[in-house]
This record gives C-alpha cells, structure tokens and sequence, in this order.
C-alpha cells in the first residue's frame, strides 16, 4: 500500500468487486424475485434476502449522506472567503 493511499482505497483497488457489479448482481435479483427464483438464486429465505437488502439500502443512504456532505465541504473550500465588516458602538475617550 503506498502512502498517499487511504485503507479504503487500498482495499478498493485489492477487490474485484466493483460497484456496477454490486448494482448487476442486485439487478439479477430484482429479476429472480419478481420470477419467485429468489431462494435459488441466493441461496437464503425471503426473510434474509428481505434483511440483507434493507441492510444494503441503509448502507448505500448512509454513504450518499457522506458523500454529499464531503462534497459541501470541498465547495466551502473553495468559495473564497469576503472580508466581513463588522460595525462596533463607539467609544468616548476619556481626558
């Protein structure tokens, strides 16, 4: 692992899963299910496929949540700051 790499991208670029094949494989199961061949398909009961997707579905929210807010974060970045002016009550000099 080089050292400008994270873990996670390590571990990304180590995998040969890659996202398209998650939404692929999900897509075969859409098409299972909607035939009844989910339980050859996966190998698991209705109930465990059910909770394995509602697992993937939190997963993949939570990740567009990061995302998003890492991508606001970059554009505040960016945005260049203005000088603020800030208007003070004024102060009698004594003597």
């Amino acid at each position: 692992m080089s050292q400008k790499s994270t873990v996670t991208e390590h571990c990304f670029a180590a995998s040969s899963i890659h996202l398209e094949d998650v939404l692929e494989y999900i897509d075969q199961l859409h098409s299972a299910a909607s035939e009844g061949d989910s339980l050859d398909f996966t190998g698991m009961n209705e109930a465990e496929v059910m909770n394995l997707l509602r697992e993937i579905i939190y997963t993949a929210q939570e990740s567009l949540v990061e995302l998003e807010a890492l991508r606001e974060r970059k554009r505040r970045r960016r945005t260049k700051k203005q000088p603020m002016l800030r208007i003070v009550s004024k102060v009698e000099r004594a003597g």
